[in-house]
């Protein structure tokens, strides 16, 4: 069972020298303080979340306004047409 244990210590401690840089890249903050850099990394990750979901739900926006637009310019350029069909219809032919 001891062995076990020290085993998966030794891969995680042999991972964490190898893949330091990673690790440095996802999480910069990384201190002394475990707790701090907890926060700070949590926070710093919220503020990208949010920022993320803040442009696509407004570049969403931008793209259902402007179907919307062309849908009503099409929808009215449609009836146009066909009401003059409908009148075209009811002319007097000479």
């Amino acid at each position: 069972m001891l062995l076990k244990i020290g085993l998966i210590a030794a891969i995680l401690v042999v991972g964490g020298v190898i893949f330091s840089s990673e690790i440095q890249a996802i999480f910069p903050n990384t201190s002394t303080t475990g707790l701090d850099s907890f926060e700070t990394d949590v926070n710093t990750l919220t503020e990208k979340s949010l920022e993320s979901a803040e442009q696509k739900i407004g570049s969403g926006v931008d793209k259902i306004e402007t179907k919307l637009s062309e849908f009503k310019q099409n929808s009215t350029e449609y009836v146009e047409e066909k009401i003059s069909e409908k009148l075209s219809f009811l002319e007097p032919s000479e």
